[in-house]
Formats: structure tokens, C-alpha cells, sequence
């Protein structure tokens, strides 16, 4: 009897290290099989009215530096399934490191009702060791379409409601000029309106007021002469605004085109206006003057530059165009060199 017993006793022990050696396999492709790749699709809802929209998610689960071939999905699922839209696919890595899940949102529709199967996505995996191609796909998914419960007796309404578009401003600017040019009519509506009333011109017409020839010749002298450009050296500027403004005041006074005159035939031009000696020397010797410092490059003496400015000045006080009255004299009288008495 007691060899019975340590017979059974060795027994039991031999088989109990027979299993715990089969285990040993099991335990260690554990981790091997924590780490194979997953697929997953699912949809919102299993059930959608005609024409609504619902997302079809993609995920997929691979070891980490795998490379995963997504599939090019396009227009349709299948003939009747349409895709609307597709997120980007997002990469997501495993808390541990050693997986990385990929993600994907496909927005499809269906225009007929029934029943319909999502189809199965086909994913393919690279291994990187031996470059197999390790194919994944999805399980198709039962989606079912069902048409809105029409009542006979109400009026025939579309299945989903217009949608609202913004207003652009093309289609606002009619509205926004139209009030405009109606606000206008009836301010210069209530203005007439006013002016009539109370006698007034409709619209308050000022002449503008423009300086005498002589006036403007003058104070332009007066700033020309404020700037001291010949005292600075800058005898070509000082005499060529000085026969400038000259120019300008005798085609304002005789209506000649002095500026495009050369000086003798502003000489010319003024001695055909009936313009006596005395302003005509005058205007000689400034533009005799004005000319070698233009084209000569002479530089006058600061005695000749103020002779020239006075001369300019006596130039426009002796051909100043007066209003003629009874007790001023008349313009040939101020414009004439007084005559020579023979008797004395």
C-alpha cells in the first residue's frame, strides 16, 4: 500500500512540470499577441432617413513602425452609398510606444431607402523585416434607409427644408443706393422748397475774386525778393523767377504770350501795345541782364540785382491798368512820359 501511494505521488508530480512546460509557450507569446494589428468601422447609427448624413468611422491599430497602405476611398462606398466627406486620418501612438492607431471619419449619404452593406475596407501593412504585405479589412456593416412617413392628406413637402444662403453684398447694393438717391431727391425736395420760400437764389453763386495783374505782380516781387536767393548765391533762380513773374503779369495786362517770347520779342510785343519808353528800357535791361546770368553764367553785382528787382517794380507801377474816373486820370496820362514844356 504505501508503495501505491509514493508511486501516485511520483506520478502527480511528473505531470504537474508536464504542464507547467506547455504553459511556458503560452506565456511567452503573450506579448506577441497584445501587439497584432486590429481593424475596426462603425457607423453613428444603423438606421437613416433618406438623404441625412451620418459618419463612418475607420480605425486602425498596427505595431509601431509598420507602415500602413490606406485605401484611396473616392466618390462611393458602393453604388447607392456616396461619400460627402473625409477627415484627414489622424495618427495617434500607443501609450506604451509600441503601437500606433490610425483614425478616420468618411461622411456618406443614401438617396433610396432598403437595406444596405457597408462594405469592407481593405488595409494592408508592410513588414518591414521580410516586406510581406499583411492584408487587413474591416467587417461590413448592416445600414438600413428608411423613408420619411408621408401623410396623404397634407400638402407635398421636400424632404429636408431650402437651405438659407447669405446675402451678399451684390444683391444688397441695389437696395443700399436705391435708398440714397431717395434720401437725395427728397433733401433737394424740402431745399428748394425752403429757398422758394424765403425768396433766395437756389444756389449761392460767389465770383471768385482774383488780385489785379499789378496786385499779384507785386506781392510775388515782395516774396521773391523776402527769399535772398542772389545774397545766397543763386543768381540763375533769382532772375529767372524775377522775368517769370514779369511774364506773367504782362500776359495777364496786354494778353500777350510772353512766355514763349524771347526778350526782343517781348520788346516787340509791348512796343505794338502802345507801352511808352520809360517801362520799355526798363524791361530791356532786365531781361538784358537776366539773359547773360541764364546763358553766360555772369554773376552781376549786388547793386545790379536790386536794380534789377526795382526796375521790375517801377515796370508794373508804370503800366498798372486803372479804373478810369472823373477824378483820377486817365491811363495814357499814367502811362506817358510826361512832355517837356519847350518853353522852359
Amino acid at each position: 500500500m504505501q508503495r501505491l501511494i509514493i508511486k501516485i505521488d511520483s506520478l502527480f508530480h511528473s505531470c504537474s512540470r508536464i504542464a507547467i512546460i506547455g504553459l511556458i509557450p503560452l506565456f511567452l507569446s503573450a506579448p506577441a499577441i497584445a501587439q497584432m494589428p486590429s481593424v475596426s468601422a462603425r457607423l453613428d447609427s444603423s438606421a437613416m432617413m433618406i438623404g441625412e448624413q451620418i459618419n463612418l468611422h475607420l480605425s486602425v491599430n498596427i505595431p509601431a513602425g509598420k507602415k500602413l497602405h490606406w485605401p484611396p476611398l473616392k466618390d462611393t462606398l458602393t453604388s447607392k452609398i456616396l461619400i460627402v466627406s473625409k477627415s484627414k486620418i489622424d495618427t495617434l501612438p500607443g501609450a506604451d510606444q509600441r503601437s500606433t492607431t490610425y483614425k478616420q471619419k468618411v461622411l456618406i449619404t443614401v438617396f433610396d431607402s432598403g437595406y444596405y452593406v457597408v462594405p469592407p475596407v481593405r488595409f494592408e501593412m508592410e513588414e518591414s523585416d521580410n516586406d510581406l504585405i499583411l492584408p487587413l479589412q474591416t467587417d461590413p456593416i448592416l445600414l438600413q434607409v428608411v423613408s420619411p412617413t408621408v401623410d396623404t392628406t397634407l400638402a407635398i413637402k421636400p424632404i429636408k427644408g431650402p437651405i438659407s444662403a447669405p446675402l451678399t453684398f451684390a444683391e444688397v447694393a441695389p437696395y443700399i443706393l436705391g435708398s440714397l438717391l431717395l434720401a437725395g431727391i427728397i433733401a433737394f425736395i424740402i431745399y428748394y422748397i425752403r429757398k422758394r420760400r424765403s425768396k433766395k437764389p437756389l444756389f449761392d453763386l460767389k465770383a471768385e475774386i482774383r488780385p489785379a495783374p499789378h496786385e499779384w505782380a507785386l506781392r510775388e516781387l515782395e516774396n521773391l525778393r523776402q527769399m535772398k536767393l542772389w545774397q545766397n548765391g543763386r543768381f540763375k533762380e533769382y532772375h529767372s523767377m524775377l522775368t517769370e513773374i514779369l511774364r506773367q503779369y504782362m500776359e495777364a495786362r496786354f494778353e500777350i504770350p510772353a512766355m514763349e517770347m524771347v526778350s526782343y520779342e517781348i520788346i516787340q510785343a509791348l512796343e505794338g501795345q502802345g507801352v511808352t519808353q520809360q517801362p520799355i528800357e526798363k524791361m530791356r535791361n532786365i531781361l538784358f541782364l537776366a539773359d547773360l546770368v541764364k546763358f553766360s553764367k555772369a554773376q552781376p553785382l549786388p547793386g545790379e540785382n536790386d536794380g534789377s528787382m526795382s526796375a521790375a517794380v517801377d515796370f508794373v507801377n508804370l503800366t498798372t491798368m486803372l479804373v478810369a474816373s472823373p477824378e483820377s486820370p486817365s491811363i495814357e496820362a499814367i502811362t506817358k512820359e510826361p512832355e517837356v514844356d519847350p518853353r522852359t
